[in-house]
């Protein structure tokens, strides 16, 4: 069982000594949005490292996007993020970019407002396996009680997949999906880092692995 700490904190010396308590980080590049001149001393890090910038609305917002995933991975970033929904130019660039670095590929997709049909579901995980993702995300809002079920559903025959349901009454998606097979699940380290509803923190990861 792995935890994956969300690092959000703009400060860099704060968000290092966070990062260092974990085997794999997750920087919100677009939430901590650190200086260039700091991205070797981070991303160089023992920690395996995934970059990821959500999507942003405006042209030059998505150059700067792009800037800065390339960034990290020159600078060693071992997994980068791509939403599945970036334009497909971008989307080749960012993957050309990350085999040239030897970095793996996380595909993800994001459903704030529902859980669709498994169909739809399982179609965004083939999509992302047929463009070389090495693992993928999905994520969905959960409504009702048979949400659950359906993301539970998706790990029938995957490997290297992440899927859980979003807020508080999800919650649990997340821990059982370390018992499902994902390769690790997305944790806050402090209560002012979680960046969303219902994800675990490092106290309640750390519990459910002491129960196991």
């Amino acid at each position: 069982m792995k935890a994956c700490v969300v690092v959000t904190d703009s400060n860099v010396n704060r968000a290092i000594s966070i990062i260092e308590k974990f085997e794999i980080a997750e920087i919100r590049m677009d939430i901590c949005q650190f200086r260039t001149q700091y991205y070797k001393e981070i991303f160089s890090l023992p920690t395996k490292m995934i970059a990821t910038y959500r999507e942003v609305d405006s042209d030059n917002a998505s150059n700067h996007k792009m800037e800065c995933l390339k960034k990290a991975l020159e600078c060693g970033a071992k997994f980068i993020d791509i939403e599945l929904e970036l334009n497909a130019k971008q989307r080749d660039d960012l993957l050309r970019y990350a085999h040239g670095y030897k970095a793996q590929v996380i595909f993800s997709h994001h459903d704030f407002d529902k859980t669709p049909k498994i169909e739809a579901l399982k179609d965004k995980i083939a999509l992302a396996r047929s463009l070389g993702a090495h693992i993928v995300k999905i994520a969905t809002k959960v409504n009702f009680r048979d949400d659950c079920l359906t993301i539970f559903n998706l790990y029938k025959g995957e490997e290297n997949l992440i899927a859980f349901g979003m807020g508080e009454e999800a919650k649990f998606t997340r821990a059982a999906s370390l018992y499902l097979g994902a390769p690790f699940t997305y944790v806050h380290y402090l209560s002012n880092n979680k960046t969303a509803e219902g994800q675990l923190s490092y106290k309640e990861f750390e519990a459910i692995r002491t129960i196991c």
